[in-house]
């Protein structure tokens, strides 16, 4: 019998977004990925709905469905172009001024980050991952007046939704919409640098295959 690794998680680094440019029947197309903020935390939560289906006064199967992925971050604060982009707000070329009308509308972006953890053997690993598409919700700021020396610092915190594609991709002779992709360091499989020049997908995933 395999034995199996005793892991601890640790950190997460390197977070990164690019702009989902076409999602539909005949394609999928992103933006070119690049960094968003220093993160401190993110943790992710997703709802799964299970139904139980009942025959002859007995369960017979149980029909599991599951729910958006949420993502809350923890960060240094959003600067205000990238906070703006994220919102799908205007911004003046002029001025770099910020112009809201008061309309929300939904942008779509995908997003990359490097999850650090550690094997009983005390080693440093990465998972890798990209989630395909979501929206940013940025509604929590806060400000305080500075009292002297002793005045905190804060960063922001936000969420990031994600969702299924509409593009179905060809994955082993199947059609599958795209969701999350994530991959392990110590596979060796997997290229980092390679995983995130571009958002991976399951038809790409494939350009990121480590050459050692």
């Amino acid at each position: 019998m395999a034995v199996q690794k005793f892991l601890l998680k640790t950190g997460v680094q390197d977070l990164v977004y690019a702009p989902v440019v076409k999602d539909d029947k005949e394609g999928f197309e992103t933006g070119v990925p690049k960094q968003l903020v220093f993160v401190a935390s993110l943790s992710k939560s997703k709802e799964i709905n299970v139904e139980a289906i009942h025959y002859d006064n007995k369960e017979m199967r149980k029909l599991v469905s599951e729910g958006d992925v949420e993502t809350s971050i923890d960060s240094s604060v959003l600067p205000l172009h990238v906070k703006a982009e994220l919102e799908g707000k205007l911004i003046d070329e002029d001025t770099g001024a910020v112009l809201d009308n008061g309309v929300g509308r939904a942008v779509y972006f995908a997003v990359g980050y490097k999850a650090k953890y550690y094997d009983n053997e005390d080693k440093e690993q990465f998972l890798y991952v990209w989630h395909a598409k979501g929206t940013f919700d940025v509604t929590e700021e806060e400000y305080n007046t500075e009292e002297g020396t002793d005045t905190e610092k804060t960063g922001q915190s936000f969420t990031y939704h994600s969702m299924r594609t509409v593009h179905e991709f060809d994955f082993k002779g199947e059609k599958h919409t795209g969701k999350v992709i994530t991959a392990d360091s110590a596979s060796g499989l997997i290229d980092e640098d390679k995983f995130f020049a571009q958002v991976m997908t399951p038809e790409n995933i494939g350009t990121a295959k480590s050459l050692i």
